[in-house]
């Protein structure tokens, strides 16, 4: 899955900030850039606006469309970008075309909805499970951000719920959990509401598709309330109406299933909600006879909590949504212990079914608020890395190897979207993802983690992911990891990265997994040569730089691994300071470039006359920056100059 990071200005350590590389000024354009613009502006054929599209979205600046337009070009691009979809189902150039319009959706909610929504709605017939799920993305966020609700309800019912695409059909029901909220209460939902029941008319849509019928329902009877939904059944046909109370009371009826249901009385739930502490939950103790009746409150508040998160985000400040995720916390963990007290044989079935289902709707919640296009702060990160923790602690290994594909979309939302991660978070993210892989097999966590879109991310989120990767061969030793290729592949060139922490990383990353190739036994000469797998990792990196390759054998030599700690530190093996310099592995690292990658690729020929300048570089670099030599870029951890030898994992004692 192919998923956009947010780029943006970080800080340099010294409290002031730094330009991301990737946002530059509308002035300061490519050849490509320029390309794109004038296909889009004065193409005249698809074919090359696709491929023009797809082109520029795979260079480095591929999520910052709006960087590199004027204002004044904005609305013909639009265009542009708008009738190519409407007449092609190359999904690649979907999903390029639906990210660039979710890029510049808050600076076109003031044009004719007409112009694009349709097109976008078009796209929930795609063969694409992403391109449906960023569709669906800019369709709840626009009835969010348009000033005419009207005519956006106008359009999704006469092109999305009324399309004779069955895809398109389906797709407009199920996002309709979303989509309405509360808020839309005052609208005129009477269409919709009509057009659904006109479905559940229909037999073989009914026999279909009765749960995503069932779930529309429920949410629209939800939102609009008794009284008006029986002023909105009065104006339909009496066939329409008699259907409705008949299946109502069939689903009433039929519905076994052990949960507490979240309608237990809205007007009760509104009531002890207003009437409790500041925390908005009960405080009140629970005894053992209201065991049953407490579960159920429990449900109702947390379900309801859910609810008015998934309704409110998008309209909330920063200290709302902080608050509401706190509050989750709370209420999760008082969830959690109230079934804990009501169930306490071990492995209850009934306690599991009851528990999936609330975790089901938190995963939900949280797929939902990473997957909007909203930056993420640092402190909105931090909790909601603490809410997925708490649900992989929580839901161990069935449930985890269930929805581990869910979890793992919702962390790279959380690593990718808004600001950089900072060094806190950064361990907590390393930990995250050890503790998913205990229940996980960490070669399939991996796969999910790692894509082709890698070489494109953020320096730092680059960096993040080789810590993750190390940590995991150094804590998951004993497992087979059958995907190495996938490594050599997407790492491999970090190693001749233009900077510096990334060629550190790089190094540590493939020494400890070149130890794993040797089955965690001391590196000698005779096993470098001799261990395939080694000799192929050699292979390609002297594929890269011969330099790289010099490097890299001489910290395989050292047979020293990092060390890892409990909270997701990771203590490097190879530390750069003035005992190291002049070392070809550390001398490789503190090189000091041009920024520019081909500098580090050398030939032999190249290498002695290159020996003394990249010597005199590093002299220079640790006399100018020597206070910068033990921090490493984050999640890895300086080491303190007279730390004790135990502390350092030599490869005999690991």
């Amino acid at each position: 899955m192919t998923i956009a990071p947010s780029l943006h200005t970080t800080s340099n350590g010294s409290g002031s900030s730094t330009t991301n590389p990737f946002l530059l000024p509308k002035n300061d354009l490519t050849m490509g850039d320029s390309q794109l613009i004038d296909v889009l502006l004065h193409g005249q054929n698809n074919d090359n606006k696709i491929q023009a599209v797809n082109r520029w979205c795979k260079n480095s600046r591929h999520n910052r469309l709006s960087t590199i337009i004027d204002v004044a070009q904005r609305y013909d691009i639009l265009l542009s970008l708008v009738n190519t979809l409407e007449q092609t189902t190359n999904t690649e150039y979907q999903y390029n075309c639906l990210t660039f319009l979710s890029e510049l959706q808050t600076n076109i909610h003031h044009y004719d909805q007409q112009l694009y929504l349709p097109a976008i709605i078009q796209c929930f017939s795609s063969t694409s499970n992403d391109v449906q799920k960023l569709a669906s993305q800019f369709i709840i966020k626009q009835i969010h951000t348009t000033n005419d609700i009207p005519t956006f309800l106008l359009i999704f019912t006469q092109d999305a719920l009324k399309s004779p695409n069955i895809r398109i059909s389906v797709k407009s029901i199920e996002i309709l959990t979303d989509l309405l909220t509360k808020s839309h209460q005052r609208e005129n939902l009477s269409p919709i509401f009509e057009i659904i029941l006109q479905y559940l008319q229909d037999t073989k849509f009914r026999l279909n598709y009765n749960g995503v019928l069932r779930q529309a329902i429920n949410h629209l009877k939800y939102i609009l309330g008794v009284e008006l939904l029986n002023t909105y059944l009065e104006s339909y046909p009496p066939s329409l109406k008699r259907l409705y109370h008949t299946y109502t009371s069939e689903q009433s009826d039929n519905d076994e299933t052990p949960r507490a249901p979240v309608q237990v009385s809205h007007v009760k739930d509104s009531k002890n909600y207003s009437h409790t502490g500041t925390n908005g939950f009960r405080t009140n103790g629970i005894t053992h006879s209201e065991n049953s009746f407490s579960t159920l409150t429990e449900n109702s508040d947390v379900n309801s909590l859910i609810e008015i998160i998934r309704s409110k985000w998008m309209a909330s400040d920063e200290t709302n949504r902080v608050d509401y995720l706190e509050r989750l916390k709370i209420s999760a963990d008082k969830y959690y212990q109230t079934l804990c007290s009501r169930y306490p044989t071990p492995n209850n079935a009934q306690f599991h079914q009851v528990f999936h289902t609330f975790l089901t709707s938190k995963l939900d919640l949280l797929s939902y608020i990473t997957s909007t296009n909203l930056d993420l702060s640092i402190k909105i990160k931090l909790v909601l890395s603490t809410c997925l923790a708490w649900l992989i602690k929580h839901s161990q290994a069935t449930y985890c190897k269930q929805h581990y594909k869910t979890i793992c979309v919702i962390f790279k939302n959380i690593l990718f979207n808004g600001q950089s991660n900072n060094r806190q978070l950064a361990k907590f993210s390393v930990s995250i993802i050890l503790l998913l892989e205990n229940f996980v097999h960490p070669q399939i966590v991996l796969d999910e983690l790692i894509d082709d879109q890698y070489q494109y991310y953020n320096y730092r989120i680059q960096l993040e992911i080789l810590a993750i990767v190390t940590a995991t061969f150094i804590k998951h030793r004993q497992q087979k990891y059958d995907n190495i290729a996938n490594l050599h592949k997407n790492l491999l060139p970090m190693l001749v990265s233009n900077r510096r922490e990334l060629r550190h990383g790089a190094m540590e990353c493939f020494t400890v997994i070149c130890v794993y190739l040797n089955a965690f036994k001391p590196l000698t000469s005779t096993a470098i040569e001799t261990n395939p797998s080694i000799k192929l990792v050699l292979s390609l990196i002297e594929n890269l730089s011969y330099d790289a390759l010099n490097a890299f054998r001489f910290r395989l030599q050292r047979n020293l691994l990092p060390s890892l700690t409990d909270e997701g530190n990771i203590t490097p093996g190879l530390v750069c300071d003035s005992t190291t310099a002049n070392d070809p592995d550390a001398k490789f690292i503190l090189l000091v470039s041009n920024n520019n990658k081909n500098s580090f690729v050398q030939t032999p020929q190249s290498v002695i006359s290159h020996e003394t300048t990249s010597l005199r570089s590093s002299s220079q670099f640790l006399s100018t920056n020597n206070s910068k030599l033990l921090q490493l870029a984050m999640p890895f951890v300086d080491k303190k100059p007279n730390i004790n030898d135990s502390v350092r994992i030599t490869l005999s004692n690991s």
